[in-house]
Protein backbone atom coordinates (compact mmCIF):
# COMPACT_ATOMS: atom_id res chain seq x y z
CA UNK A 1 0.00 0.00 0.00
CA UNK A 2 1.52 3.89 -0.69
CA UNK A 3 0.31 6.40 1.75
CA UNK A 4 -1.37 9.44 0.96
CA UNK A 5 -1.56 12.66 2.70
CA UNK A 6 -4.83 13.56 5.01
CA UNK A 7 -6.82 16.49 3.15
CA UNK A 8 -9.17 18.13 5.49
CA UNK A 9 -11.19 19.02 2.15
CA UNK A 10 -11.47 15.14 1.50
CA UNK A 11 -11.61 13.58 4.86
CA UNK A 12 -13.44 9.98 3.35
CA UNK A 13 -10.59 9.61 1.03
CA UNK A 14 -8.35 6.52 1.78
CA UNK A 15 -5.26 6.94 3.52
CA UNK A 16 -3.24 4.07 1.69
CA UNK A 17 -3.48 2.74 -2.25
CA UNK A 18 -3.02 -0.12 -3.95
CA UNK A 19 0.48 0.24 -5.57
CA UNK A 20 -0.62 -0.35 -8.98
CA UNK A 21 -2.34 2.73 -8.78
CA UNK A 22 0.45 4.47 -7.10
CA UNK A 23 2.39 3.24 -9.57
CA UNK A 24 -0.28 4.72 -12.41
CA UNK A 25 0.32 7.97 -10.83
CA UNK A 26 3.75 8.01 -10.83
CA UNK A 27 4.49 7.25 -14.29
CA UNK A 28 2.27 10.31 -15.03
CA UNK A 29 3.95 12.43 -12.56
CA UNK A 30 7.68 11.24 -13.76
CA UNK A 31 6.53 12.21 -17.52
CA UNK A 32 5.37 16.38 -16.38
CA UNK A 33 8.23 16.27 -13.27
CA UNK A 34 10.74 13.68 -14.56
CA UNK A 35 12.05 11.21 -11.93
CA UNK A 36 14.49 13.04 -9.40
CA UNK A 37 12.41 11.34 -7.02
CA UNK A 38 11.80 8.52 -6.68
CA UNK A 39 8.07 7.33 -5.98
CA UNK A 40 10.13 5.26 -2.71
CA UNK A 41 10.97 8.61 -1.83
CA UNK A 42 7.48 10.25 -2.23
CA UNK A 43 6.19 7.49 -0.27
CA UNK A 44 8.74 8.39 2.49
CA UNK A 45 7.79 12.06 2.72
CA UNK A 46 4.36 10.95 3.43
CA UNK A 47 2.95 9.95 -0.15
CA UNK A 48 1.06 11.94 -2.90
CA UNK A 49 -1.55 14.49 -1.22
CA UNK A 50 -5.67 13.60 -2.62
CA UNK A 51 -5.83 16.04 -5.55
CA UNK A 52 -2.17 15.74 -6.46
CA UNK A 53 -2.90 11.90 -6.48
CA UNK A 54 -6.21 11.85 -8.32
CA UNK A 55 -5.11 14.44 -10.91
CA UNK A 56 -2.13 12.10 -12.13
CA UNK A 57 -4.24 8.92 -11.90
CA UNK A 58 -6.28 10.60 -14.51
CA UNK A 59 -3.23 12.04 -16.29
CA UNK A 60 -3.99 15.23 -15.53
CA UNK A 61 -1.56 17.72 -14.41
CA UNK A 62 -2.24 18.95 -10.73
CA UNK A 63 -0.83 22.07 -10.95
CA UNK A 64 -3.38 23.03 -13.27
CA UNK A 65 -6.25 22.27 -10.62
CA UNK A 66 -7.13 25.03 -8.21
CA UNK A 67 -10.15 25.06 -5.49
CA UNK A 68 -13.75 24.02 -6.50
CA UNK A 69 -12.31 22.38 -9.86
CA UNK A 70 -10.65 19.33 -8.17
CA UNK A 71 -14.03 18.41 -6.39
CA UNK A 72 -15.22 16.66 -9.59
CA UNK A 73 -11.41 14.79 -10.25
CA UNK A 74 -11.48 13.56 -6.51
CA UNK A 75 -14.95 11.86 -7.02
CA UNK A 76 -13.75 10.52 -10.15
CA UNK A 77 -10.59 9.18 -8.48
CA UNK A 78 -12.61 7.37 -5.93
CA UNK A 79 -14.81 5.71 -8.48
CA UNK A 80 -11.47 4.32 -9.86
CA UNK A 81 -10.31 3.26 -6.69
CA UNK A 82 -13.95 1.94 -5.67
CA UNK A 83 -14.45 0.19 -9.25
CA UNK A 84 -11.83 -2.26 -8.38
CA UNK A 85 -11.88 -3.04 -5.12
Amino acid sequence: MFPIQPDLNYMTFPKTVAMKHAEAAYDFYAKIFGTMQSLERIGQRGGFGVVEFSCLLQGLNPGRVHGADAAPIVAAALKILNDVL
